[in-house]
């Protein structure tokens, strides 16, 4: 019967412990992470450390006016670029910065002399700087350009820009207006004091730039000195004029107010002095920022995303054993994005609510934040800026996790690595040992199966194994116990000859004291003469047993000895049937069933018919004498078939497979006839002798009774001859 769980199975079930590699693998690589992330942590937080005691104290790195400043209105941020600017009233130059123009409208209207939309006139509004010089981008939109009339000598009698910087003096400004007779390049004007006199004191050539006329508007792109502008007060502001005719001031709409040294805007500019210091201090894939008090972004240095993620598969076409892996490796790895901290909003408040807790708090932290769509984290260790018992600002350092999810990474794909390896060649060494082993088991079972012959008898042919296991062990306690055995059947074959020959003596000694006994006894003495009867009937069926015993215990050696030969099977039938079997069994009818041709066999004779002599016999005593015993004789399947069929009594179901089996007998104790359950075991092993085989079965022609089935092998006569 084939096992599911077989040795082998069994052992590849146990190679699942191997798992536990993995397992260790992927624990380890956590276990990694997280003193990864406490120690990058602890090394953020002596950074932002190192970084603030720098800027402790340190008032002049932060302009104290701005920092007093709460008016975010008047508040204009200044980039710093490190591109050329061209003064042509195009934009290309500034395309990284125009998604962080500020819009001018209705919000910011600061003079307005009739009926005001917000279509009418609004702007978007950029600044720059770089070589010591402010870049300012105006992109206007106005329904009615208006450029300044030739004939008259005022600016305020057309579309004008008006900047306003503070004066030499405190509380004192200057106020500039530009205004072009037509698209091209224009310069500043620098206006006289008098507010109602607009014609200008004097011309400005460091103001210079390019005024572009387009659909719906114009741009203005302007350049002014650094030193230009004092203590970063500054104000812009875009004037309309819509009537050519009346050339009437409509409105004025600016970053903040341009007619009184108040009203001027706060400048904030990246501070260069603060990323020159922590230029110096920030380590690789990390930024270091500076905010101050008011949560604003004065400094950023560095980059917070690390190394790329070398386990993305998209996009890869190698075909490496690797390659194949690829998607394993993903779908244990951790992902993170690849992106960099290009933050050009650094002037902007910062939105993060608990950092501005943390500010406020003007204590020292560290927080992590999530990535949307990676595994990575961002760290964030946080340090206050301090100028006495104030809080001037907040150095905050940050990094991706990325470089740690990149170890976390390469040790997992070690581990699925040796993972396989260790799985492919454990595998196949238990695989091996599980069939080696099988095999021997496989062949120990074999031998001992092949041990014990068809007739019940012990052969010579298991070999003991000579290794050096527990597997041999049991091989040679095998062949040790089946040598004794052996050794015991052979002296129990043996013994039954010696008591039939022991016997057999007495028997004959007992036989004529009983012939003396019978010559002296009075011949009228009835009673004596019945018990010298009955006693020489129980030695005549004591003979009759010791004849059965030793025909079985020496049928198979006296088998080897006889002479096979062909004869006619049905001839000899016919004459065992009418001159032995109807002589012997007179009470009992006999019907021969044979075909017309001649049934050749090959084979002893004498031994076949003692076959057919025990299941006559059998079928005798079981069959009644008024009802015939039929013998048939057919040829099926190139094999000879006899049938020997009988009525009476039915044979036992459980017992049909073993009434040929020797000292089994279904005769009842009653009988008078000496039975050893011989005889149908003597007609088993002359059938198996002859290749043949030999069957007993209830009759199935709805009549009680049993029939025995006899097939031989036809011989080659035979089958040439059909």
């Amino acid at each position: 019967m084939k096992r599911f769980f077989s040795l082998r199975v069994k052992l590849a079930l146990v190679s699942v412990l191997l798992l536990a590699i993995p397992l260790i693998g992927f624990w380890y690589a956590a276990q990694m992470q997280a003193y990864l992330l406490f120690a990058h942590e602890q090394a953020l937080s002596l950074t932002a450390r190192a970084v603030a005691t720098i800027l402790n104290e340190r008032p002049d790195l932060f302009e104290t006016n701005i920092l007093q400043s709460f008016d975010e209105q008047k508040e204009v941020h200044a980039y710093l670029i490190n591109n050329k600017i061209t003064l042509d009233g195009l934009t290309h130059d500034w395309s990284d910065l125009l998604g962080q123009a500020k819009y001018y409208g209705f919000d910011n209207v600061l003079e307005n002399y009739g009926i005001y939309e917000d279509a009418t006139l609004n702007f978007k509004h950029l600044i720059a700087k770089g070589d010591n010089y402010y870049y300012v981008l105006f992109m206007v939109n106005d329904e009615s350009v208006v450029f300044r009339d030739r004939t008259y000598a005022g600016l305020n009698r057309s579309d004008h820009l008006q900047i306003a910087v503070q004066g030499k003096y405190e509380g004192q400004h200057d106020l500039y207006f530009l205004s072009p007779y037509a698209s091209g390049f224009v310069n500043g004007h620098l206006m006289r004091k008098d507010p109602l006199n607009f014609v200008p004191e004097r011309y400005e050539p460091a103001i210079w730039g390019y005024w572009r006329e387009t659909v719906g508007g114009y741009i203005i792109e302007i350049r002014l000195p650094v030193a230009m502008v004092k203590n970063n007060r500054i104000s812009f502001a875009i004037a309309d004029v819509d009537d050519p005719v009346t050339r009437k001031l409509n409105t004025v709409v600016g970053t903040s107010g341009t007619r009184q040294s108040s009203d001027l805007g706060f400048l904030l500019v990246r501070s260069q002095m603060l990323e020159s210091i922590i230029s110096a201090l920030h380590s690789p894939s990390a930024r270091i920022r500076v905010f101050d008090s008011r949560y604003r972004q004065r400094a950023s240095v560095g980059q917070y995303y690390g190394e790329s993620d070398r386990f993305l598969i998209e996009g890869q076409n190698d075909f490496s054993w690797k390659s194949l892996l690829k998607p394993v490796y993903a779908f244990f790895s951790d992902r993170y994005k690849e992106e960099f901290s290009k933050d050009p909003k650094y002037l902007t408040q910062i939105e993060d609510q608990d950092l501005k807790r943390f500010f406020k708090k003007g204590q020292a932290f560290t927080l992590r934040r999530s990535v949307p769509e990676s595994d990575a984290e961002i760290l964030i260790a946080g340090e206050p800026i301090r100028y006495g018992n104030k809080v001037m600002g907040t150095i905050l350092v940050e990094r991706a996790t990325n470089n740690i999810l990149t170890e976390k990474n390469r040790i997992i794909e070690k581990t699925i690595n040796i993972t396989l390896v260790v799985f492919f060649l454990g595998g196949f060494v238990l695989i091996a040992f599980a069939s080696r082993l099988s095999s021997r088991i496989r062949q120990l079972a074999r031998q001992t199966e092949d041990a014990i012959g068809s007739d019940g008898r012990i052969q010579d042919n298991f070999k003991a194994s000579n290794a050096q296991d527990e597997l041999s062990d049991l091989s040679r306690r095998f062949a040790i116990m089946l040598r004794e055995l052996k050794e015991y059947s052979t002296y129990q074959e043996k013994m039954a000859d010696n008591l039939e020959h022991e016997i057999r003596t007495p028997i004959a000694g007992i036989s004529a004291s009983i012939a003396n006994l019978e010559k002296k006894i009075i011949t009228g003495d009835t009673e004596v003469r019945n018990h010298l009867s009955g006693i020489k009937e129980n030695l005549r069926r004591i003979e009759s047993m010791m004849t059965s015993i030793r025909e079985a215990t020496q049928l198979k050696d006296a088998l080897k000895l006889d002479e096979q030969t062909d004869f006619d099977l049905k001839e000899a039938l016919t004459v065992w049937v009418r001159d032995g079997y109807r002589q012997t069994f007179f009470e009992n009818s006999f019907v021969l069933k044979f075909p017309e041709e001649p049934v050749s066999a090959y084979g002893d004779p004498r031994r076949i018919r003692q076959m057919l002599d025990k299941l006559i016999e059998n079928a005798a005593d079981f069959s009644p004498v008024d009802k015939p015993i039929a013998i048939e004789l057919t040829i099926e399947d190139s094999h000879v078939v006899i049938r020997v069929v009988n009525e009476g009594s039915e044979l036992p179901t459980e017992l049909q497979g073993q009434i040929f089996d020797s000292m089994v007998s279904l005769r009842r104790k009653s009988d008078t006839k000496s039975h050893m359950g011989l005889g149908l075991y003597v007609a088993k092993v002359i059938a198996e002798f002859h290749a043949g085989t030999i069957r007993a079965e209830n009759r199935k022609d709805g009549v009680a009774g049993a029939v025995f089935v006899i097939t031989l092998p036809l011989h080659m006569t035979n089958i040439e001859r059909g």
